[in-house]
Parts: C-alpha cells; structure tokens; sequence
C-alpha cells in the first residue's frame, strides 16, 4: 500500500525583496487575517477518509474560513472542490477545529472580522507534484533597537505547492540605523512572488 502525503500549501522562495521601515514612519493599513503557527498541522494524512486509499486519489481542496475578532475560525465554504466529497468535509472540519490566526484588523488598528482562503493538497507519493500558482507573500519582522525579534506575521495570499517561510525564533539581527547612524526599532519586509512566465519557442 502506498503511503498519501498531503498538507497545507504555502509559500517558497522565488523572488524576493528585502525592506526595512522604522516604526516611526508606519502608517496603520488594514490587514488581512494572518495564520498563527504551523499550517502543515491543521490538516494532515492521518485525518483522510479511510476509503481514500481504496480510490487512489488525489487533488487540491481550496476553501474560504470566516475569521471573527479573536482569531478564530467560525465558517468555512469550500470554494473549489477536490471532485472527492469525503475530502472536501475533512478539510472543512479540520480546518475550522485546528486553525488559528491573528485577527483582521481595521485602519484603526482595531481587531474586525475577516476572510483567509487556503489550499489543502492531497495524494499519494508517486503523484506528480503541483506547479506552483502565481502569488506573493510579504513577511513582517519586527526588530528592536538591539535588534532581537518582537514580532512575526506573514501577509498576503500563500501559492499553493510550496513551501511556507518561517518566522525567525530565538536569533538576533544587526539593528537597523536611521540616517544618524542611531540604532532604532523596524520592521523587517521580505516578499516573496511566484510568477509564471511563459516561454517562446
């Protein structure tokens, strides 16, 4: 019997670029709901329909979560089904039980409900791995004036089939100098892009 991989898709490393903004000169933007912890956790292999093995299937379920004001995920709508039904009801029952996020937040800055779509691929490990979708990623750190990390959040909608950045734990950086040459607090904004370019023969 051949062992079903499957997980949460998220982001890799194709493009990236590298901006640092002191906290300062930030102005409060809405935000999206950003996942906490790990998402490849929230829906795993041993969560499957026990006849999937039995169908030798695989596919990609993307579903929409409704996310209140305290980060928690009170709806899911499967917005593309997998074609396998089983599938689509774990995903959605794992999804609302196990996910956790930070709040969306208003201009205000205040907590608000929101909306975060996500992919669960699924198959088994002889299936051909998915091409990454076009997207982008932008990852928040923000760093003190001794340059120890204070805060983590990933922004933006994950490409499916690759792999999710982390946030940095437990490590240190240069701080980041304003014009004086003074240490001061920023944030950190690595985005990432998936693109596809099509080729010419």
């Amino acid at each position: 019997m051949r062992k079903i991989a499957g997980y949460c898709a998220g982001p890799a490393l194709v493009v990236g670029t590298l901006l640092a903004t002191p906290l300062q000169a930030r102005d409060e933007v809405p935000s999206d709901p950003v996942p906490v912890g790990d998402r490849s956790t929230w829906v795993t292999s041993e969560d499957w329909p026990p006849d999937l093995y039995q169908h030798e299937t695989g596919g990609i379920v993307r579903a929409e979560l409704a996310i209140d004001a305290d980060g928690q995920v009170k709806n899911c709508r499967i917005v593309e089904t997998s074609g396998y039904a089983p599938m689509d009801e774990v995903v959605c029952v794992r999804l609302t039980q196990r996910g956790k996020f930070k709040p969306a937040r208003d201009v205000n800055g205040r907590p608000v409900n929101g909306l975060h779509r996500t992919s669960v691929v699924f198959g088994f490990d002889d299936s051909l791995p998915s091409v990454p979708e076009p997207g982008s990623v932008t990852m928040e750190v923000t760093l003190g004036a001794d340059g120890t990390v204070s805060d983590c959040a990933l922004v933006g909608t994950m490409p499916a089939a690759v792999t999710q950045p982390r946030c940095p734990a437990g490590v240190a950086f240069e701080p980041v100098r304003d014009a004086e040459g003074n240490a001061v607090r920023a944030v950190i904004r690595t985005t990432i892009t998936v693109e596809h370019q099509i080729l010419q023969d």
